[in-house]
């Protein structure tokens, strides 16, 4: 048996036409023919149920799409798109907003996931969802920003604090955050298991 590198033997794939497509049109070049049958209703399910119906609605014209999937498939699509599209701009504000409490408190940090290929300008807009906002502090800053959240009316999840971040925290108008102090599996050094925002 060949050796892959995975510690587990993944259970054979067959790539159907339903997930060839959908892994094109999510990653392959655009003008990539796609396969000949294929279930419309199928592929868009997959898409779903991979989290990539709103990468693939925000990569290929609307027009496209319902050449491929048909006109009611196509919609479902474009509608993934622009309801992703309006949570990364709700995201957007409330990133802004808590940019701004954290410069009052003069507690610096690092926007993570989302939020940072959001604010670098590299997301297309609608091609990821999103549902919380992730930030990076120091280990010694991190409860502080985490009082200062719940002060501005915050609410903690009941929950207790993983090895990477505090408490889950929500806010009806500013949605969901997380307080990160470490990420866990970026290795800088090879004896390390994290990083932490004094080595970013």
């Amino acid at each position: 048996m060949a050796r892959t590198g995975l510690r587990f033997r993944p259970p054979p794939l067959r790539i159907t036409p339903e997930i060839r497509w959908v892994l094109l049109r999510a990653y392959g070049p655009l003008d990539a023919d796609g396969p000949n049958e294929l279930d419309p209703d199928a592929a868009l399910g997959l898409a779903f149920d991979l989290g990539l119906a709103s990468r693939i609605g925000s990569r290929l014209p609307e027009r496209r799409l319902e050449q491929e999937l048909g006109p009611g498939v196509a919609s479902q699509l474009v509608d993934e798109r622009m309801a992703a599209a309006g949570l990364g701009l709700r995201l957007g504000a409330s990133v802004r907003c808590l940019a701004t409490i954290a410069g009052e408190a003069e507690i610096p940090l690092a926007l993570l996931k989302f939020s940072a290929l959001q604010a670098a300008g590299v997301l297309r807009p609608g091609s990821r969802r999103a549902n919380d906002i992730d930030l990076l502090a120091t280990e010694s800053l991190a409860p502080r920003l985490q009082r200062r959240l719940e002060a501005t009316g915050f609410e903690a999840s009941d929950r207790p604090p993983t090895e990477q971040h505090l408490p889950l925290l929500s806010h009806p108008e500013l949605g969901l955050v997380e307080v990160h102090f470490r990420i866990l599996g970026v290795r800088p050094e090879p004896a390390s298991r994290s990083i932490t925002f004094e080595a970013l």
